[in-house]
């Protein structure tokens, strides 16, 4: 499947940090790839996870799509029981 870069939906670098949960939506409804540019010039392709796998899934050996997912999760549920800083005491000091 070949893309026509001059007709994706393009964002500077800045955009994408500013709007990253908008445009990452975008994305999930499968408005991608979305092409992400530095200084006015091509710099990264922002794929859905299943668009990526439709794409590029014959690139792995069969079985890896599910080991990415496994090690996906178990990160994602050890950083939910991890704090994610420093504890505050915010108990009034006299």
């Amino acid at each position: 499947m070949k893309l026509d870069f001059d007709s994706l939906y393009s964002v500077s670098r800045e955009e994408f940090q500013r709007d990253f949960d908008a445009i990452l939506e975008k994305v999930e409804k499968g408005a991608g790839p979305i092409l992400i540019t530095d200084q006015g010039l091509p710099d990264l392709l922002l794929f859905g996870w299943e668009d990526y796998w439709q794409r590029f899934g014959s690139l792995y050996e069969p079985g890896d799509r599910e080991k990415i997912e496994a090690e996906i999760k178990r990160k994602y549920e050890a950083e939910q029981v991890q704090p994610t800083g420093p504890i505050i005491d915010a108990t009034p000091t006299k």
